[in-house]
């Protein structure tokens, strides 16, 4: 049995949110969702990049494998005025409010998601006077 990917299945719960699609703009035939970094230059802003697991382990059974994995979705913005800072925290919530205890929401082929449990939305590390940044991590068990 493969590795299980999380990029796809995570990108398609985002894209397929009615409320996280409305609140994000147009860009290359879908919206500003990335899975790899660095994200096109002319992407407009509000944005969400989810690029790379942060860690993999796992709490297999002898013939059960079960890997945990945690990535983390970032959502950027700019800070230019307070209606667009406000908009990347509200997708900050969406997007824990779309995957927090709600393993049905993420499909991901040959594996069942057990649970997901999200921490955040947190001011992310390049949050300052001209960007906003808010980061949740996802933790995800999945059994085969």
């Amino acid at each position: 049995m493969s590795s299980p990917d999380l990029a796809t299945p995570i990108y398609d719960a985002l894209r397929l949110d009615s409320l996280i699609a409305a609140a994000l703009p147009a860009y290359s035939g879908g919206k500003t969702v990335f899975t790899r970094r660095p994200v096109p230059s002319d992407a407009p802003y509000p944005m969400i990049v989810c690029a790379g697991d942060v860690t993999r382990t796992d709490q297999d059974l002898i013939v059960d494998p079960m890997p945990i994995i945690i990535r983390d979705v970032s959502v950027f913005g700019l800070n230019d005025t307070a209606a667009h800072y406000r908009a990347v925290e509200s997708l900050g919530l969406l997007v824990r409010d779309l995957f927090h205890r709600k393993p049905a929401n993420l499909i991901v082929p040959g594996w069942n998601v057990l649970d997901i449990i999200c921490q955040g939305p947190i001011v992310g590390p390049t949050d300052d006077d001209t960007t906003v940044h808010r980061l949740v991590t996802l933790i995800v068990r999945l059994s085969s």
